[in-house]
């Protein structure tokens, strides 16, 4: 009965974690778009520009608009956006992947034996550990607010913003009392 408890709660936790992945990718893929569509306008407006001007009239703007183009490749590669972007997209499948075996562990399993918990929680605690980049906290906070009657995850437990409605207390069931049985 305990293993099914633990792998329920595990299984909570896979599921808020692709979310807050998934949402980290999204946030990402539209920060590099926003920061592609300066260079697809820089590259059409250097076209026009060198197919009507003089090429005397031209060398300011051509310096001023690949330099340009130059300041946003470069604040692409030190934000590290398409790494972020491949790393929460890899996190993301491995949780999901782990979600579906401990899905099928309480879907078929009549009795889970410590060995294949130990193994789940092993599993959990190795794509939690490879996390390379943080997740923000904006988004943190909502999947929080949204998901509070769930089993939580660490990450979103440890807020110092912790408030009674959602209180990182709350986040594991109680077990029921003897009396109760």
């Amino acid at each position: 009965m305990e293993n099914l408890r633990t792998l329920k709660i595990y299984q909570e936790r896979c599921f808020i974690n692709s979310l807050l992945f998934e949402k980290m990718m999204n946030h990402n893929i539209f920060v590099r778009n926003v920061l592609n569509f300066p260079l697809i306008l820089i590259s059409a407006v250097l076209t026009v520009l060198n197919s009507i001007m003089d090429e005397k009239d031209m060398k300011i703007v051509n310096i001023v608009l690949n330099g340009t183009v130059g300041l946003i490749l470069s604040m692409m590669n030190n934000f590290k956006i398409n790494d972020k972007i491949a790393t929460f997209k890899n996190e993301k499948t491995k949780i999901i992947k782990l979600q579906h075996k401990i899905e099928t562990y309480l879907n078929t399993s009549i009795e889970i034996n410590v060995k294949d918990v130990e193994d789940i929680l092993a599993q959990y605690d190795a794509i939690i550990e490879e996390q390379e980049y943080p997740i923000l906290d904006f988004i943190k906070k909502n999947i929080k607010k949204k998901y509070n009657k769930l089993n939580l995850p660490l990450s979103l437990m440890a807020d110092d913003n912790c408030s009674v409605e959602l209180c990182c207390v709350k986040t594991l069931e109680e077990p029921p009392s003897p009396s109760a049985v």
